[in-house]
């Protein structure tokens, strides 16, 4: 079981970083206690899904001193899962960085995002790749969680006429984790034409 820490709050998880192919879950004590409750659930799920058991403010690892509402610890929690969802971006990235495609993706209605990850799921073409005669620009980040650099390297050798890029520590949001570089990545490509 993985233990950590993340915006001072305290969690466990049963795997981490965590793999974008399995749903999540995210595990919350009551009054009084903490991510303890919930371990043996934690390890249990892990094969099938991601898990991950927080301790709210002033319980268990995390820092402060615990709230007297429900809706502080409910801001705490939501806090904590916009943060766990930057595993998506490097470790080395400013989250600030990201925080326009955040908020436009919680204003993303469900039903639609549901939709574009059933529709990625189903794309399936990896044997048709090689009939791709154009040149194309494949970029990689280095510290990419969701797509990382085996992939692009994987696809870059079946292209017939590809060009691979690594944009040094990035995640999976390297356009806004490293705009200059990405703009630079494509110029050059582009002016290699």
């Amino acid at each position: 079981m993985y233990e950590s820490k993340v915006g001072g709050i305290g969690f466990v998880a049963g795997r981490w970083p965590l793999d974008r192919d399995l749903p999540t879950i995210v595990f919350i004590h009551g009054s009084g206690g903490s991510s303890v409750l919930w371990h043996a659930q934690v390890e249990a799920l892990a094969d099938g899904m991601n898990t991950i058991a927080l301790d709210l403010p002033g319980h268990g690892r995390s820092d402060g001193e615990g709230f007297s509402c429900v809706e502080d610890y409910a801001a705490a929690a939501e806090g904590f899962i916009d943060l766990s969802r930057t595993f998506s971006i490097s470790g080395k990235t400013d989250p600030s960085k990201v925080e326009p495609l955040v908020e436009s993706m919680a204003a993303c209605s469900p039903g639609v995002a549901l939709g574009d990850f059933k529709a990625c799921d189903a794309f399936a073409v990896m044997e048709r790749v090689a009939e791709i005669e154009v040149p194309v620009l494949v970029l990689t980040a280095s510290d990419d969680n969701l797509t990382p650099v085996k992939y692009g390297t994987f696809l870059a050798d079946r292209l017939g006429n590809s060009f691979i890029v690594n944009i040094a520590d990035a995640g999976h949001l390297s356009p806004m984790e490293k705009p200059e570089e990405v703009t630079r990545a494509i110029l050059e490509f582009v002016l290699s034409l």
